[in-house]
């Protein structure tokens, strides 16, 4: 189920909620990319790296790039998204993840997907080299 290569234990389980299914009590597209920010944000926590400290520190992750987002099959109500994030680049100030979706219980993909989020101030927005010590903590989830 999990990405090739991916770090044990960063697969990540989200009931689907109700709010987010249409009007055939589906759960795709839109939502997969709220269900890939909190999937970032556990991945990051996996390797120390919290949003309390990022806020501390003055940071702020913003999105640069939402997509491709490659959509197989609608998870239904009841269902619980197993979202599989992986890190794939890590640039000056971006950082490039890729996403697989599927069922609890279940190998067949979902959905697969991408974001570019970019390192900023959060003051002034303006975007900022990441720093050693975050860099050194990705390096451990950096996948090839």
């Amino acid at each position: 189920m999990p990405v090739k290569g991916q770090m044990a234990g960063s697969t990540f389980r989200f009931p689907i909620p109700d709010s987010e299914l249409d009007e055939n009590e589906n759960w795709h597209s839109p939502y997969f990319f709220l269900a890939f920010f909190k999937a970032r944000i556990a991945l990051f926590e996996i390797v120390g790296i919290t949003q309390k400290e990022l806020r501390e520190a003055g940071f702020a992750i913003m999105i640069k790039v939402l997509g491709p987002l490659e959509f197989f099959k609608p998870l239904k109500r009841g269902d619980i998204a197993i979202i599989c994030p992986a890190l794939k680049k890590i640039g000056n100030s971006s950082l490039r993840f890729v996403y697989e979706v599927y069922k609890e219980g279940s190998d067949e993909l979902h959905a697969k997907g991408e974001t570019i989020q970019l390192l900023a101030w959060r003051g002034t927005g303006q975007l900022c080299v990441i720093p050693y010590w975050i860099r050194e903590k990705l390096d451990v989830i950096l996948q090839p």
